[in-house]
């Protein structure tokens, strides 16, 4: 066998190879690191009820965010979001969408 390099193998085992070439790959994988979700915590405004209530939003559910049913009394509870609670990469985007808002009512 004229080869030059050799892989762990057949032939090597068969002890055709004269020496064995372990080959390593160096495999890397890159993920972003960005928010995936946001969660807000809130207290129910009605009275006899003021239930913590602990919200998970997503980037796509911030910008329409408009309120939460309590957990406790299932009573609907008007809110927004404040952008200072938003992570910094998030808050361009909600500023941008809010000013839209404000202005087509």
């Amino acid at each position: 066998m004229e080869s030059g390099d050799c892989i762990w193998s057949l032939s090597e085992a068969n002890g055709r190879c004269d020496f064995a070439v372990t080959i390593k790959r160096k495999v890397e994988f890159e993920f972003p690191r960005e928010v995936l979700l946001v969660e807000i915590e809130r207290y129910c405004s009605f009275s006899g009820c003021a239930t913590r209530n602990l919200i998970g939003l997503t980037k796509s559910e911030v910008i329409g965010y408009r309120g939460f049913d309590c957990i406790n009394c299932q009573s609907w509870n008007d809110d927004r979001v404040d952008p200072l609670e938003l992570p910094e990469s998030w808050r361009g985007q909600f500023c941008l969408e809010s000013d839209n808002d404000v202005r087509a009512n």
